[in-house]
């Protein structure tokens, strides 16, 4: 398995529900994975390049940085102008800008939202994905801990989904997600 890739997806899932409720079609879904697997491995490869290739070049990975940067603008501008034609009430991100004003009382654009949007999607993904990926690894040479952990776990959740209200009775996984951090700092 490789858990790096599992992490990704998952924390991705995370963040676009967090972000724009339910209102992501499987399609639209999809599209993001594969755009920020692409920003992605842009942003990975870029500083081990022995030269700095400015990104107009006429260079594949450019041709594939813009057309991610393209798709990614694009659903994340559908689904802005979707929620400013709908009377329904959101309980997400996306609402949360939408609704937010200046001390003039003025509105972000809808190219500020869908940047802001992007931000949070890109900076908020790969950061808690590798994180994640250096917790399981350690959880797996540290059995003991693992142990520990699942037992907090267990008396804690008794195999319920966790909640926000869990977070201050979780104080064992906060600890290992906290040394997994000081370990390997993302």
């Amino acid at each position: 398995i490789d858990m790096h890739e599992e992490m990704a997806d998952l924390t991705l899932d995370i963040i676009l529900t967090t972000m724009f409720g339910s209102m992501l079609t499987k399609e639209e879904n999809r599209q993001i994975a594969i755009a920020m697997k692409d920003i992605s491995e842009f942003a990975m490869q870029k500083p081990n390049q022995p030269i700095d290739i400015p990104t107009w070049v006429p260079i594949p990975q450019n041709f594939k940085l813009k057309r991610a940067r393209r798709i990614l603008d694009e659903v994340i501008l559908k689904l802005i102008k979707h929620r400013e034609s709908s009377d329904d009430v959101h309980h997400d991100l996306l609402s949360m800008l939408m609704n937010a004003r200046s001390e003039e009382g003025e509105g972000l654009s809808s190219e500020r939202i869908r940047d802001q949007m992007a931000t949070f999607i890109f900076a908020g993904q790969e950061t808690t994905a590798t994180h994640l990926s250096w917790t399981w690894m350690l959880l797996a040479q540290h059995p003991k801990v693992l142990g520990k952990l699942q037992e907090e776990l267990r008396l804690v959740l008794g195999g319920r989904t966790p909640t926000v209200q869990d977070l201050p009775s979780l104080n064992y996984t906060r600890m290992v997600l906290e040394e997994s951090l000081r370990v390997y700092p993302v």
